[in-house]
């Protein structure tokens, strides 16, 4: 029993870890190809075996988890009627990715960018990892590797900041920066005139933030 709980462990970090670098490489080749990624997935096969140089097994048992996890939300802001969280989805479909299989690009930089430059493709399963808000009874889906690709655009810094917070959290190396994390988020948030439209309050203090955050919070308390 404890091994097997081991096992699974090893495995549910890979996943996390795997998914966290498929997200690095395209936000970072949206940057680098200066192209918009409305709706790019976060993670492919393709980029499992050739970027990641997973086997067989290793890419199946990532799909396995992908699908169990696609079940379910992970809210990440919660005040009033106004809630936030991350929907992962996967699917399989006809991509769209550079001839060097670095980038996968969503229908619209194909045609913008890529037209005539890319390889197609076929009956590709990918994970897609979508921020949802209900503010009110509207509801907002926007993909949330465009919302880090603003970031990264804007604020390299933050981009990469907000990725070592995670891989700390999730690994257990080193000591998560949480405080810079949070400065990060204050300094974005402020800086956009519209943030308290969608963000009616924003936290303040590590104790507001795990207040407000669910997602964040729990992870501390498992860890």
């Amino acid at each position: 029993m404890g091994n097997r709980k081991k096992v699974t462990e090893v495995a549910l970090r890979e996943f996390l870890l795997a998914t966290l670098a498929g997200i690095k490489q395209q936000v970072t080749k949206c940057v680098e190809y200066g192209v918009t990624c409305r709706d790019v997935p976060a993670v492919t096969s393709t980029f499992l075996r050739k970027c990641l140089g997973f086997s067989n097994f290793r890419v199946r048992r990532f799909w396995s988890l992908a699908n169990i996890y696609s079940k379910n939300t992970y809210v990440i802001y919660e005040y009033g009627d106004v809630k936030y969280w991350l929907l992962p989805e996967v699917h399989r479909r006809c991509l769209f990715a550079t001839p060097e299989l670095d980038f996968f690009m969503d229908v619209f930089d194909r045609r913008e960018h890529f037209r005539g430059r890319c390889v197609e493709l076929t009956n590709i399963p990918a994970l897609y990892i979508y921020l949802v808000g209900k503010v009110g009874n509207d509801v907002i889906k926007i993909n949330a590797l465009y919302v880090l690709s603003l970031i990264a655009r804007k604020e390299p810094q933050s981009f990469e900041k907000i990725l070592s917070f995670i891989r700390e959290l999730l690994t257990g190396n080193g000591e998560p920066d949480i405080n810079g994390v949070i400065e990060c988020a204050m300094r974005m948030l402020r800086s956009w005139d519209y943030s308290r439209v969608f963000v009616p309050l924003l936290p303040d203090s590590i104790e507001a933030l795990f207040i407000r955050c669910p997602v964040l919070r729990n992870s501390f308390i498992n860890t």
